[in-house]
């Protein structure tokens, strides 16, 4: 993703590891995380909140002038997360592309810091 170098179970869990403890040091190693929000995520009950709930307790480890966490909408889901909602979203619908340059532009700002 234009010069990053992004960590996806899907991608980067090799056959045979602990699943979830590699997530869980995935998301404490990492400095951001972007969380993909949709309709199904958000009422999701399992694994999927475990690790938002990971990310959140490694935000308070950053300085409040730090970006770390970027809310990422898929579709127009409703999202009723307290912390969540402190933090200005990107929504990748209607416009996939305008959505993809808004999150370099805070990968990349935030970066110069």
């Amino acid at each position: 993703m234009a010069g990053q170098n992004p960590w996806l179970d899907t991608k980067s869990l090799l056959a045979g590891q602990n699943w979830k403890i590699i997530i869980k040091n995935s998301i404490r190693n990492s400095r951001y995380i972007i969380a993909l929000l949709s309709s199904n995520s958000i009422g999701k009950r399992g694994f999927v909140q475990k690790e938002l709930k990971e990310a959140l307790e490694v935000l308070d480890e950053f300085p409040e002038s730090q970006i770390f966490m970027i809310p990422v909408r898929l579709n127009d889901c409703n999202v009723n997360h307290t912390t969540l909602n402190e933090f200005h979203r990107v929504d990748l619908f209607p416009n996939w592309e305008e959505g993809i340059k808004r999150i370099l532009v805070s990968l990349r700002n935030d970066d110069k810091k």
